[in-house]
């Protein structure tokens, strides 16, 4: 009997372990709204994070714009001076 009771123990304790994953912080949790997330993540930088995660260094970039990566819909190259 105790043979029966580990072979269902095992499934279950791995499906339980993967539907309810703790996140480590907020902001990585898909399942709470956008505003909490980024209001999580924006709690954690600091001010020259903040400051300097907005810097585009001179030189050319493209840009794609589509659904997925497999899906391009829109190509632009810019050139920041």
């Amino acid at each position: 009997m105790n043979l029966v009771r580990t072979y269902f123990l095992i499934p279950l304790r791995i499906i339980s372990a993967n539907c309810c994953a703790q996140y480590k912080y907020p902001f990585l949790n898909p399942s709470l709204s956008l505003d909490k997330r980024t209001g999580d993540l924006l709690q954690r930088l600091t001010i020259d994070e903040k400051l300097n995660g907005w810097t585009i260094y001179p030189g050319e970039y493209e840009i794609q714009v589509g659904s997925s990566s497999e899906e391009i819909k829109l190509t632009a190259v810019i050139s920041i001076k």
